[in-house]
């Protein structure tokens, strides 16, 4: 089904009267999502569908912050493991004569941080987030469309909690390996050039 022009209109209007109030979605980052310290410089994303807007944007907003997100486990520095990724829609209330009145979308979300070696760099942990809607026979075409906004709003919300609870992650003990055999080895080279010299 189309929308009519009117509808449209209607739409458009409601949009331009929110921004004019400054009115921002809860959970939403105008920003590029950048302002996040993480721990790590490169990162694989194992269990989360590469095709999803969820992917899209968690890439994107790890980009931001300065983490290259690589195709392969084993160049990584951090494998974030998706462990449950749920979207339910839940009845509320009802009206009186016995229709729903309410819905809650509600997404449930779990993952964990590993190395290559596959030792926890964060634990495992969830998110679960939500938004009530009201609904109406009257107007489906509307409400479907606030609801598909609801969980993008919903999408936006956990990514951001999920780069909050990833600055708190240990960096990854093969990178301090890897520095602590660099330091070594320019010590020992230090070593043998003030010998070379005596």
């Amino acid at each position: 089904m189309h929308k009519s022009p009117a509808s449209l209109l209607f739409l458009l209007l409601i949009c331009l009267s929110l921004a004019a109030c400054g009115f921002r979605l809860r959970g939403y980052d105008y920003g590029d999502g950048g302002g996040h310290s993480l721990p790590w410089k490169s990162v694989f994303l194992a269990g989360v569908p590469s095709n999803s807007g969820f992917a899209t944007l968690l890439k994107k907003r790890l980009r931001a912050n300065g983490v290259q997100v690589v195709k392969e486990a084993n160049k990584a520095e951090a494998i974030f493991e998706q462990l449950g990724d749920v979207r339910t829609k839940e009845v509320l209330s009802f009206n009186t004569r016995s229709q729903v009145r309410e819905y809650r979308l509600l997404r449930r979300y779990s993952m964990r941080v590993i190395d290559t070696q596959k030792r926890s760099l964060v634990a495992p942990n969830s998110v679960r987030l939500w938004r009530d809607i009201n609904y109406s026979d009257d107007e489906i075409l509307a409400k479907s469309d606030e609801e598909q906004l609801l969980w993008r709003d919903i999408r936006r919300d956990l990514v951001s909690q999920l780069l909050r609870r990833l600055t708190v992650g240990k960096k990854s003990s093969a990178t301090n390996g890897q520095t602590k055999n660099t330091q070594q080895t320019d010590n020992k080279r230090s070593n043998e050039a003030v010998q070379e010299q005596e």
